[in-house]
């Protein structure tokens, strides 16, 4: 699967589950901004869901570090507001934009930074309004259960907490361990879930799933031990009885003055 396609499918999946409350909330306040930026956007995917309740007039600066899905996300929206930028995130921070009058967004990208990024962060945007989706916020949850599913668990874990470029990740901790930072400069944080649920009806990107797991834990685990589980995860795949909830966490701030 190429990155694209499962770029498509996280789009797909996390329009259907994140928090549209807390969307809704963010673009009141960021349709009084000069500016929304968006960090590590790749294609732009979070840019067109809150787009669809469109912020008419205020200009986005979507950012990442990946200049392939840059000039994807340039082709796609063509025409538009938009300043698509290379900036390497993990060590150049103090090129975002930053001010009450700059609206903050980004998604399913916080779990990949480390708390000292986050703290760093906070210094620099408490008092922009903020929102962060579809942050991962702990282990799948199997339904049925099986006695591996805590040990694949801990495997994926270990590799969602290694260093993806800003240092030891946070992980399931981040946007609990942000709120907590945004909290003590007084800001009016909320946090709300946004697990993917999965069933019958999403049986391909199940499947998919299973793979990936398979993949990351046969690196850390017996393979044999591993291959077992996910030839049983595809069965109960194809007889439509297989249920998957992958926590997620939606995160808004908005500054005490302006809430």
């Amino acid at each position: 699967m190429s990155k694209y396609e499962w770029l498509a499918i996280r789009e797909t999946m996390d329009g259907r589950f994140r928090s549209a409350r807390l969307a809704q909330q963010f673009l009141e306040h960021a349709s009084k901004s000069r500016l929304i930026v968006d960090l590590g956007c790749g294609t732009g995917s979070n840019r067109r869901y809150l787009c669809r309740d469109c912020v008419s007039g205020v200009p986005w600066r979507c950012i990442d570090n990946d200049d392939e899905v840059l000039e994807t996300a340039t082709h796609r929206s063509a025409g538009r507001p938009i300043r698509f930028e290379h900036v390497e995130l993990a060590t150049d921070l103090l090129l975002i934009p930053i001010g009450g009058d700059v609206s903050i967004t980004a998604s399913a990208f916080l779990d990949i930074t480390s708390e000292d990024w986050l703290s760093r962060f906070v210094k620099l945007a408490a008092q922009s309004p903020i929102l962060i989706a579809m942050t991962a916020s702990g282990a799948p949850v199997w339904d049925p259960a099986d006695d591996l599913d805590v040990a694949i668990g801990l495997c994926l874990e270990e590799h969602q907490k290694s260093d993806h470029g800003f240092g030891p990740a946070a992980g399931a901790q981040a946007a609990p361990f942000l709120a907590d930072k945004l909290i003590s400069r007084e800001c009016n944080v909320t946090l709300e879930k946004s697990d993917w649920r999965l069933g019958s009806q999403d049986a391909e990107v199940l499947a998919m799933l299973v793979d990936s797991v398979c993949r990351r834990a046969s690196s850390k685990m017996h393979r044999e031990q591993v291959e077992h589980w996910a030839s049983m995860r595809q069965q109960q795949i194809r007889k439509g009885v297989l249920k998957l909830t992958l926590p997620h966490l939606d995160l808004l701030s908005l500054p005490r003055f302006d809430a």
